[in-house]
């Protein structure tokens, strides 16, 4: 589990955590855990990114967008798999939607219509990148779940290996919740199975 520097808090320094330091911090920690790979006893090649809400989102745009990887020393190719976890994608379409989520996006990303879009991992995503496999797990208003489906939408168009789980009866902080829980017939399922595929 890694952490990342967060948008408005102090500590994060000189600039604060907007676009693109917490993103960079993800993939910086991925090129940690891969260059320290022997000294951990883990397999370099078997790495899979994770991440619930905003957390969804950092691994989505990490996972699409070579820059942060590359910057990192590791490379999209050096990421086996990404699941996204109940995120939204289109930061242009938060911006443009106002109210709080508006506001958030403004305050990670920025007011310029460009890097909103290049902060968008649709806008990302392009083929023969090297992008990883990707399972996304949605929920929640229409609004929300088409947002996902456009993203693995972008994703397969691509060539690129994507599928998508509706959990629309568990809440936002449900679905992290069910990972891994006995019982859980709709989220660890599915997820479970992606894993073993591309690991």
């Amino acid at each position: 589990s890694v952490n990342y520097r967060l948008v408005g808090d102090p500590r994060s320094g000189p600039g604060g955590a907007a676009y693109p330091r917490a993103e960079q911090d993800i993939a910086d920690a991925v090129g940690w855990l891969v260059e320290h790979a022997g000294e951990l006893g883990i397999d370099p090649g078997r790495v899979a990114l994770l991440g619930h809400s905003a957390g969804a989102y950092l691994v989505a745009i990490v996972g699409t967008d070579p820059q942060f990887l590359d910057a990192a020393g590791v490379g999209l190719d050096g990421v086996a798999c990404v699941a996204p976890l109940d995120g939204t994608y289109d930061v242009r379409a938060h911006v443009a939607a106002g109210g709080f989520q508006g506001d958030m996006y403004v305050a990670a990303i920025g007011d310029d219509p460009a890097t909103q879009r290049a902060a968008s991992p649709p806008d990302a995503v392009r083929p023969d990148a090297g992008t990883p496999a990707f399972h996304v797990v949605t929920r929640g208003p229409r609004v929300r779940v088409a947002q996902s489906e456009a993203f693995v939408g972008a994703l397969a168009d691509a060539g690129v290996e994507a599928g998508l789980t509706d959990a629309g009866r568990l809440g936002h902080a449900e679905v992290n919740a069910a990972v891994g829980q006995p019982g859980d017939e709709v989220v660890t399922p599915p997820l479970t199975a992606f894993l073993d595929g591309c690991l």
